[in-house]
């Protein structure tokens, strides 16, 4: 069975995975099959030299298990900043142990939460809603 192709017709639908290494690759391998410019980025330390984000659209974070709860708050608050800097819309899997490290303070349509795990059409769902929200 075919899956259906992204709709998003608005421009660039160039995607960025980080977070865990192997999850990462393997989800943007995914999102290349379904259409999308999917590259996954070697760490979080590398969101923070310059131009790695430059054309992307999403940038999507995998679960970081090897993260301590300081470490993932300060990564989100630097995230915030390289967000609204780039005109970034993020979207971050979760999952239920680590739910509760994101603070509610971030109330915006460019920050999306999506539980994790999910099917990879759901996946898909939610990425296309971002990447259209952000269009409008």
């Amino acid at each position: 069975m075919e899956r259906e192709k992204p709709t998003y017709k608005q421009g660039r639908r160039a995607l960025a995975v980080c977070g865990d290494q192997l999850g990462s690759k393997i989800i943007a391998l995914l999102l290349r099959d379904s259409g999308y410019q999917a590259r996954s980025l070697p760490s979080t330390s590398s969101l923070e030299k310059a131009g790695v984000l430059e054309g992307v659209q999403l940038l999507l974070l995998t679960p970081m298990p090897e993260l301590g709860a300081e470490r993932r708050k300060a990564l989100l608050a630097s995230l915030e900043a390289i967000r609204e800097a780039a005109a970034l819309t993020i979207m971050e899997l979760v999952t239920p142990s680590t739910e509760e490290w994101r603070e509610e303070g971030v109330k915006d349509e460019a920050w999306h939460k999506v539980p994790w795990p999910c099917r990879f059409t759901e996946l898909e769902r939610r990425i296309e809603e971002a990447l259209l929200t952000e269009a409008r």
